[in-house]
Order: structure tokens, then C-alpha cells, then sequence
């Protein structure tokens, strides 16, 4: 199933953790002053991480999942948007 944003979209099906209402709530309520970097702890689908480069026209997006298979999905997605040069995932653990 692919979820459809204004300007990217979200490939989830084999995502552990579906999009749900609180990604648009989390995403509407980001702010910063224009950051260079933007880190997204357990970055599942990738879905925050698009909304911040969505809104964050220079920031360089780390993004960290430990599921190797959710990684895996968020790079995808990842580089199906128009910002893929701008994002590097992380398939760790942040300990």
C-alpha cells in the first residue's frame, strides 16, 4: 500500500508500523529556524523525515532505525522523493 503525501509518497507495505494520524500531527507541529541537520530517532516508513525535509528546505536528514527491514523501506522511500541527496539512514541502534 502506498500512502500519498503533497510532494512524496510513502511505500509501507511491508512496514511494521503503518502511517497513522499521529506522523501528520508530529509533522504539522515541527518548527525550527531554517536547521542544517534534523535527526529522526526510529525513523520507521521514513515518514518524519520526509515531512522534515519537506519543510526544512536545507537540512541533512539522519535517519536511525534499528529494524533492518524498516531501514531498508525508509531508503526506499527515501529515495523516491525529491530530496533523496539530503537524507543518510542509520540501521543501528542509537545506544
Amino acid at each position: 500500500m502506498i500512502f500519498k503525501f503533497k510532494h512524496f509518497l510513502i511505500e509501507q507495505n511491508d512496514a511494521v508500523l503503518k502511517v497513522g494520524t499521529d506522523a501528520f500531527v508530529l509533522g504539522a507541529l515541527l518548527e525550527a529556524k531554517q536547521p542544517l541537520q534534523v535527526l529522526d530517532i526510529g525513523s520507521g516508513t521514513g515518514v518524519l523525515s520526509l515531512i522534515a525535509a519537506q519543510k526544512f528546505q536545507n537540512a541533512h536528514i539522519d535517519a536511525v532505525e534499528i529494524d533492518q527491514e524498516s531501514a531498508r523501506l525508509a531508503e526506499r522511500n527515501f529515495t523516491q522523493s525529491p530530496w533523496k541527496h539530503r537524507f543518510t539512514i542509520h540501521p543501528v541502534s542509537i545506544q
